[in-house]
C-alpha cells in the first residue's frame, strides 16, 4: 500500500464499513466558506492538506446537487480564467 493510500485510509477510517473503504472526494472552497461547510462534520471535513481543501465522504447520503455546485465553484476558483468563464452559472441551491 502506498504512503498516500495509507494516509487516506487512516484519515478517513472512521467512515469505513466492515466490507468497504470510504469513497472520498476532495475539492477547494473559498476560505470564507471553509468553516461553514466543515463545522457540521459528516460528510464534509478538512482534508488535512492545503489551506482551503475540503473532503466529502460519498455514499447513499450524498446530496449530488450540492456536491455538483461545490465542485463547479472549485473548478471556477482553480481553472485558468478563460476556462472558468466558459462554465455557465447555475442558480444557487435554495
Amino acid at each position: 500500500m502506498s504512503t498516500r493510500r495509507t494516509w487516506i485510509a487512516i484519515r478517513y477510517s472512521s467512515y469505513a464499513t466492515a466490507d468497504q473503504e470510504p469513497v472520498v472526494m476532495t475539492f477547494r472552497v473559498p476560505v470564507d466558506d471553509l468553516l461553514g461547510l466543515t463545522a457540521g462534520g459528516f460528510p464534509f471535513l478538512r482534508a488535512g492538506w492545503g489551506h482551503n481543501v475540503v473532503a466529502a465522504v460519498l455514499g447513499d447520503h450524498t446530496d449530488w446537487t450540492e456536491l455538483a455546485e461545490l465542485i463547479t465553484d472549485s473548478y471556477r476558483e482553480m481553472a485558468p480564467k478563460f476556462l472558468a468563464a466558459q462554465v455557465p452559472f447555475v442558480p444557487p441551491i435554495s
